[in-house]
């Protein structure tokens, strides 16, 4: 994450545009990537390692679950953030999408737990190929990431943009 953007001060549209970019695009890219390589997945990885039937069950559960997410997501802010720059907002009802975004976070954080236990950490056998192992490295890199990406939304997106309907007193 750059240290050095004053994300309470750059504004919503930016800060949008910001996560967006940077975190929902390479979330969006890892889940692809990884998704590929679960498919190449030998009987002997399997064989090595008699979980990775369930990760990937829990993987296409994290795919979509994900996905469903950012979409539902990306459109409410989009078309929030216009409404809230051209004072055309009633503030009613908006705050308990919020709250259902913080829980679906929630939710794929917790199917991601369940993976990283299921790969001790997300760590495989040692014997175990090169691209089971690559899975493994970039399930942790994405949830290094989803890190980031709820951070920079629940600290700053959301709650600005909860002021900005507060203060438009509608």
């Amino acid at each position: 994450m750059r240290k050095d953007l004053a994300f309470e001060k750059i504004g919503l549209k930016n800060l949008s545009e910001y996560i967006e970019q940077t975190h929902h695009a390479y979330e969006l890219s890892s889940l692809s990537a990884i998704e590929k390589y679960f498919n190449t997945i030998s009987k002997n990885d399997i064989e090595l390692n008699p979980s990775i039937e369930e990760v990937k069950k829990l993987f296409y559960q994290l795919f979509e679950t994900f996905h469903n997410h950012i979409s539902q997501e990306e459109n409410f802010i989009g078309k929030l953030i216009e409404l809230t720059q051209n004072n055309r907002i009633n503030k009613n009802g908006y705050e308990q999408n919020f709250v259902e975004f913080k829980k679906q976070h929630q939710n794929i954080f917790e199917i991601l737990l369940k993976i990283k236990v299921l790969t001790n950490n997300f760590k495989v056998d040692e014997n175990s190929s090169a691209v089971l192992k690559l899975c493994c490295a970039r399930l942790f890199d994405f949830e290094q990431d989803l890190l980031k990406h709820q951070y920079l939304e629940e600290q700053y997106l959301f709650p600005q943009l909860i002021q900005r309907l507060t203060a438009s007193g509608n």
